[in-house]
């Protein structure tokens, strides 16, 4: 059977946490929206909803936003701009 060419999921499953936030930071203010991009994402968010950190920032029932950049404080991802220092 030919392999998917927008199957992402495999290669997100090996990243750390902190590689699949960077992932997910990539894709932040990107403009474009392609099926590829569309299956990148969903891959994504299916990844981050089996970690074991909250991400409730960024998704919710039905959406995954691109919002802002985020990073991972206390198990928990904030946006990066309201981090503290």
């Amino acid at each position: 059977m030919k392999k998917n060419p927008f199957d992402y999921q495999e290669s997100l499953e090996k990243l750390s946490n902190d590689q699949l936030i960077e992932a997910f930071n990539r894709q932040v203010g990107v403009q474009g929206w392609v099926n590829a991009r569309a299956s990148y994402g969903r891959a994504l968010r299916n990844e981050f909803l089996k970690r074991d950190f909250d991400s409730t920032l960024i998704i919710s029932a039905y959406t995954f936003s691109f919002a802002k950049k985020v990073i991972m404080q206390n198990k928990r991802l904030i946006f990066m701009d309201t981090q503290k220092i």
